[in-house]
């Protein structure tokens, strides 16, 4: 399974702040209004180091005994930014789902990925927030929508993971 990483740009940060006189106003009376903000450039971040991310579940799993817990294996993603105005950081991994939603597909139609952050399953698509340099651990297990239709050979599914500054 590979990962391919976009960032976001959610670091511009535009505070308006809008001054009203409260007066009886007549017609033609006129008002000043200020705006200000604070423009913040996007932080240098970067992912496993610029690669694509591959999740390789080697060559031993056996399909009668995939069950959603057997074969699990750890994304490693390895997060690292500087100049960071704000450490909150949320995370997501957006694919094309299989039979459900939150599994991921795989080039087998009864064969899928489950994503997990530890012990939580994640569903594809939706985000995780964390505090930088805290990295959520994620984990991807394959699980099947009916065993005894899955025959011996290579599989691959493909996703995006998706981070957002905060």
């Amino acid at each position: 399974m590979r990962f391919y990483c976009r960032f976001f740009n959610r670091g511009l940060l535009l505070s308006t702040l809008l001054s009203f006189a409260v007066f009886a106003a007549e017609e033609g009376d006129q008002t000043i209004v200020t705006i200000t903000g604070i423009l913040v450039d996007a932080p240098e971040c970067t992912v496993a180091d610029g690669n694509t991310i591959t999740v390789d579940f080697g060559d031993s799993v056996v399909t009668r005994q995939i069950d959603g817990i057997n074969f699990r294996e750890e994304i490693k993603y390895n997060l690292t930014c500087k100049s960071l105005s704000s450490y909150a950081i949320r995370l997501a991994i957006r694919g094309e789902t299989a039979w459900t939603a939150d599994i991921l597909k795989t080039n087998y139609p009864n064969l899928g990925i489950k994503l997990y952050k530890g012990t939580e399953a994640l569903i594809p698509g939706e985000f995780i927030n964390f505090y930088y340099p805290a990295q959520p651990s994620l984990y991807a297990v394959p699980v099947t929508n009916d065993a005894s239709q899955l025959s011996a050979g290579a599989f691959n599914g493909f996703a995006t993971m998706v981070f957002e500054y905060q």
